[in-house]
């Protein structure tokens, strides 16, 4: 999950090297503070099972005061990417 589909996202750009405090954000808007999540090798095999044959994919999609964060399978991935190429090739981003 270390590689990104779309590298020239703006988005991306301006969250590179910030995942400790996207972390931080998603654990405290999902379970609040104080609580501990715990990630097991169960876990990463079953979100593994769940995209397979592809990988699970970070969907990040900038608003005008928001970030907004989701799952995508390969397929959507590739959508969303060839998308944002398109848009930008156009003159729109």
């Amino acid at each position: 999950m270390n590689g990104a589909r779309n590298p020239d996202s703006v988005v991306l750009q301006q969250v590179d090297q910030q995942w400790q405090k996207l972390a931080a954000l998603i654990l405290w808007k999902t379970v609040g503070a104080g609580v501990v999540v715990r990630i097991t090798a169960a876990d990463i095999e079953a979100m593994n099972r769940h995209f397979a044959p592809g990988i699970a994919n970070v969907f990040t999609h900038g608003q005008q005061d928001a970030l907004e964060f989701s799952l995508v399978d390969n397929a959507a991935a590739e959508r969303i990417a060839e998308h944002d190429r398109r848009t930008r090739g156009a003159g729109h981003g």
